[in-house]
């Protein structure tokens, strides 16, 4: 269900990562892997609420991984936040 001819996100965009997948009760509570998916998450800042998203399947956190997927999805120019140090 993507629009094929969607624009890019714009202007402040923050992006993460994070863990999807369902209840497991024995599986210990967290950013613990076993049986979630890795998934990258851009969405738009809009003053104090938020603006359109991106979701995306990933192989892992890494820069190698997430960096194409940002300059993908986010206009060239767009202000960027991340967690990264």
């Amino acid at each position: 269900m993507v629009v094929p001819e969607r624009e890019p996100l714009r202007g402040e965009v923050e992006v993460d990562e994070g863990f999807l997948g369902g209840v497991n009760p024995d599986r210990k509570a967290g950013r613990d892997p076993v049986g979630k998916r890795l998934v990258g998450v851009a969405v738009e800042v809009r003053g104090t609420g938020s603006g359109r998203l991106r979701l995306a399947v990933l192989q892992d956190a890494s820069k190698r991984s997430l960096g194409p997927w940002v300059a993908e999805n986010v206009e060239s120019g767009a202000i960027v936040h991340t967690d990264d140090e």
